[in-house]
């Protein structure tokens, strides 16, 4: 019976200990919010402008091809029609092409921006942690439900943004 009591104090004192170290972040909010974050946000957002704009013109210019083609097509012999169509389907091609490369190239970016911001605040982060003795963050993504007293993406946010801003 002692033993039994015992145990039930310590995994009740264990319990309570670990709830008190676990926390929880948004961090879509982090990124979005953190000034760090802004930055490479503005950044990709002009970068994805611009990609938009290459994709447009190039899409005008074949949409503007095959209306010529079609506008002509009575006009021309049947083996200019079939050349040009075929010239058309090889430019859609190089099209589907440039675009898939363009967004391939976007994300990678997009993904190794974030992967260096991540690498960069990580010791910021984990200062935090040591500071408020918080053994564990875990994203708000991969948690069903939880109390919003853990979470903690607004003051990290202010933590990143004072720390960035003095380094």
């Amino acid at each position: 019976m002692k033993f039994f009591f015992f145990a039930l104090i310590v995994l009740n004192l264990s319990y309570s200990y670990a709830q008190d170290t676990i926390y929880f972040l948004d961090v879509d909010k982090l990124i979005n919010e953190s000034n760090g974050g802004k930055k490479i946000i503005s950044k990709l957002e002009k970068i994805n402008i611009e990609n938009i704009k290459k994709i447009e013109v190039f899409s005008k210019k074949l949409k503007q091809e095959e209306e010529e083609i079609n506008r002509i097509k009575n006009i021309i012999s049947n083996e200019d029609y079939i050349k040009k169509k075929e010239d058309l389907k090889t430019q859609i091609i190089a099209y589907r092409d440039k675009k898939n490369k363009i967004f391939d190239n976007y994300n990678n970016l997009k993904n190794q921006e974030l992967r260096i911001y991540f690498k960069n605040i990580t010791p910021i982060i984990e200062q935090y942690m040591e500071t408020n003795s918080i053994k564990l963050i875990l994203d708000k993504k991969n948690i069903f439900i939880a109390d919003a007293n853990y979470d903690i993406t607004d003051k990290l946010i202010i933590f990143l943004n004072k720390r960035l801003k003095n380094d």
